[in-house]
This record gives structure tokens, sequence and C-alpha cells, in this order.
């Protein structure tokens, strides 16, 4: 809080005391928003004038209240696609890369998939739209809460105190450019509702959006929504910082990091992420890119920032040598360590997901995703003027080693320390779930599958073995007129 010069001290408590009530207030709740928000009221701000009457302290306090803006810091976190690995064959193939999957039976067992809570259990996802996560609950399962806490506690690390909201974006999860820019449209719609409470406060909001995969991707199309929906300055929503992890580079969506609508945009990539690149279903490309790449008609702006993450660990046995050096030159003993660049995985879900995830991994059970907020701060402290780089993480040296592309130059920088990763892997014991294996796992997943093609055949009058089911009676009748 800012100090009011010039006020009593009793005006100073009462400040603190109205303000403490105000941020306890919940949340109104996330109503279904259809038509379009065009505008948002903001509290005026009120200045006395040398001409204006004595007023009591009640009065003095609400000019304060009113002309003090608060500040309150959003982040946001947006899942990727659902997995399609069940629903890959040559039909469905044709229809992604036509983006014509409205109709479908993936369509359908993403639905159903995306509705099952079991899904909820290893990553930060809760229900359809924007939801504010509950940072009470502590019940197994509840990933979003346990990723919020993660983010919390690390923001704490970097001594940002100011207080957090924490909001899950949920979406439909289809691989379907079309259906991410609906989603986008959505997204900022329920912004411009939630937020709105905020502003009719005077509270100043700082918006941080962690995009991961094609979420990232539905981040990026918040840009678009903006441009061609008839959207004005009145309810332009800045986003201060936008996180991409991950994501699909993809030439549909890259150039809207120009927009204005984000001040800071940060990319986070991995060469041991084999996913990214697979996307092969753009119209303009063959295969989605894993950076942002300048073409003649497209420029990268300064605003963004590209990472390479790198992580070692080291190697069997080594650790009693690594422990005798200093740390700041063992992280050059490459020798004595081993690769462990993050998976697709690896990036955004905890360890107790039953796919893709390795025990060796040196964040195990974070996510790397988790960490971001560290590595970004470091930035800003040792590199703010790189805008590409690779930052190799040492959590068993506690230490972090930047290397510029262009200016090749290394810096070596602190990293959280062990006996903090071990506080925050004891917080994480009440979240973790029961009993979700593989075999649970693939259980729900072909259940979905299942589900949905029965629905989809029953809708469409279709037998399980491909011929309609009115081609099936017109023939029995027919081969029964003879004998009739």
């Amino acid at each position: 809080m800012n100090n009011i010069i010039g006020m009593k001290c009793i005006h100073n408590i009462c400040f603190f005391i109205i303000l403490s009530i105000i941020f306890s207030l919940d949340a109104k709740t996330e109503e279904s928003l259809q038509n379009k928000i065009n505008h948002r009221t903001i509290q005026p701000s009120h200045k006395a004038s040398a001409d204006s009457p004595a007023i009591n302290s009640n009065s003095k306090l609400s000019c304060i209240l009113a002309t003090e803006k608060e500040n309150l810091e959003i982040i946001i976190l947006v899942h990727g696609i659902l997995s399609i690995k069940q629903c890959l064959n040559p039909q469905n193939m044709v229809k992604f890369a036509r983006d014509k999957i409205g109709d479908t039976a993936y369509a359908r067992t993403i639905e159903l998939t995306r509705r099952d809570s079991f899904f909820y259990q290893h990553h930060p996802m809760q229900g359809l739209g924007l939801r504010k996560i509950d940072l009470s609950q502590e019940e197994k399962g509840a990933a979003a809460t346990a990723y919020a806490k993660a983010l919390d506690a690390i923001y704490y690390q970097i001594n940002n105190t100011t207080k957090k909201v924490y909001y899950t974006f949920g979406w439909s999860g289809l691989l379907s450019p079309r259906m991410r820019y609906l989603e986008a449209k959505i997204f900022y719609e329920h912004m411009l509702k939630e937020f709105d409470q905020y502003y009719q406060k005077n509270i100043n909001l700082t918006i941080r959006i962690i995009g991961y995969s094609h979420g990232g991707n539905v981040a990026l199309k918040l840009a678009e929504v903006y441009k061609t929906e008839g959207y004005t300055k009145d309810n332009k929503i800045n986003i201060d910082e936008l996180i991409l992890v991950g994501i699909p580079i993809l030439p549909e969506t890259d150039y809207l990091v120009n927009s204005s609508l984000f001040k800071k945009i940060y990319h986070f990539y991995s060469y041991g992420d084999r996913v990214q690149r697979l996307d092969c279903f753009s119209l303009s490309s063959m295969f989605s890119n894993r950076i942002f790449h300048e073409r003649n008609d497209f420029k990268l702006p300064d605003k963004l920032v590209q990472v390479n993450i790198r992580l070692k660990r080291p190697a069997k046995g080594k650790e009693r040598i690594l422990q005798q050096e200093n740390p700041d030159s063992a992280v050059h003993r490459k020798r004595l360590m081993r690769t462990a660049d993050p998976g697709h995985t690896e990036l955004w879900s905890f360890g107790w997901t039953p796919t893709s995830f390795r025990n060796s991994f040196p964040l195990y059970p974070f996510p790397f995703s988790a960490f971001t907020p560290f590595i970004i701060h470091s930035l800003e402290q040792y590199a703010h003027e790189t805008k590409s780089l690779s930052v190799e993480v040492h959590p068993f040296l506690e230490r972090m080693l930047f290397y510029d592309y262009l200016a090749k130059k290394e810096t070596v920088v602190p990293f959280i320390t062990k006996s903090q990763l071990v506080l925050l892997r004891d917080s994480l014991k009440p979240y973790i779930p029961n009993n979700f294996t593989k075999k649970a796992y693939n259980k729900h997943i072909n259940s979905a599958k299942q589900t949905a093609r029965r629905q989809w055949l029953s809708e469409h009058n279709i037998h399980r073995f491909g011929y309609h089911k009115s081609a099936s009676v017109t023939t029995t009748s027919t081969q029964q007129s003879p004998q009739t």
C-alpha cells in the first residue's frame, strides 16, 4: 500500500482497514455470457479543490479510496488441446486438415472427456469458461489449486507480494483453428465481465496469462477478436504479460504478437518437446514451428522474448564431485551432467500424470511452467535487453546459466534452493490424487470414445457395421415380399 502523504496516522490506519475489507470480498459468481459487453464503468476520481468546504474524516477517507488505486494481479491459466491420440484415423485427419470437425465422433469424444472431472486432477484445468481458483481448497486431485499455490509461493520468493487472484480459462480443447477463435471470443467477453467488478472498485489490475500448447494460440487469438469484433478502446483489455509455453507456432497466429493488446510476451520452448512441432493441419504450413521467425510481411517486436529451456541433472554417481565444486563453475562441467530438457507433458502437468512424465525430471513433480515467474524475474534483473536466449536450469547446483544467442554472452544466476524446492514438494502432498493410474486414465478415455461413437451413430441412423439402418430395413422387407 502506498503511504498517504500528509494524512494523519489515524487516517492511515483506517485506510489499511478499509482496503483489507475490500480485498477480502469474494468475487461475483461467473455468469454464462453470450452477448458482447461493450462498456465497463470505472469509479470517477474525486479531487478536493482549494474552495471545497471542510469535510469530516469519513469524507476524507472516501476521497482517498476514490483517488488512490489499489493494485491487484490477475493470473489466468489456459490449458491446451485434449489428446487426439485415440481419434487419429485417416477420416479424422482429413477433417482436421479441412477444419470441419463439428459433427464428428471426435468432437463428441473430446466434449465428454472435457466434462469429466477425472482429467482435472493432473494439470491446472477446471470447468469451461473463466473460473476463479479457490486457494482455500485442500483436497486430493485439486490440481488447479496446487498449481496456483505453487505459483504464489514462487512469487513470494521473488518478493512479489502484491495480492493475486488466480483463474483458469477452460475451453473445448478441440484441434481446430476456427474453434480457437470462437473460444478466444468467449474468453475476451468473460474477462470483460469478470474484471468490471475490479474496475468499479477503482482497483488497478496487472493481467498475466499463461497459455500452454494451443491454449497459447487461444490467448493470441484475443488480439484478432479485439480487432475484428468491433471492440473500442473503452473495452480494450491490456495483457501486461503473456507467457507462452510449448505453443505450436503457426503462420495464421504468429503475427498477432505485434498486437498492442500485449505489453510483454515470453515464449518458452524446449527441444525435448516433440509434440510442439507436430501440428500438420495448418492451411499455410506443413508443420508448426518451434520459434517465431520473421517474414517479409512480419517483423518480430522488441517486446517478444524467446527462451530455450534446458534442464540439467547430475550424472549417476557424480553428485559428490559437484557438491565439492563452486556452483558457478560447476555449471560448465558438461561431462558431469545429463540433459533432461522438458517434454510436452512436463511443461504443464504434474508428475503424477500417468503418461510421459519422467521420475528423473529435475523439477519432479512440478511442471516447468510453474517456475516461469522466477525465470522471468531473473531475466529482468540480469538479461533485460536479451530477446533470444537459452536458460539452462541446474536445480542440483541451485543455478541457472543464461546464454544470449545474439551477444554470445553467458551469465550464471541463482535458482531456487534445494531446501525451498523440498518445501514446495511437501506442499503438494495434500493434492496428490488417489488411484490416478494409467489404467484408470485409459478407461475414462475409452469410455468417452465408445459413448461418443454410439451417440453419433444413433443420431445419424447408422448401423455400427457402417451401413444405414434404413437400408437394412428396406432390404429385409424386399426379401420377405415374395413370400408374402
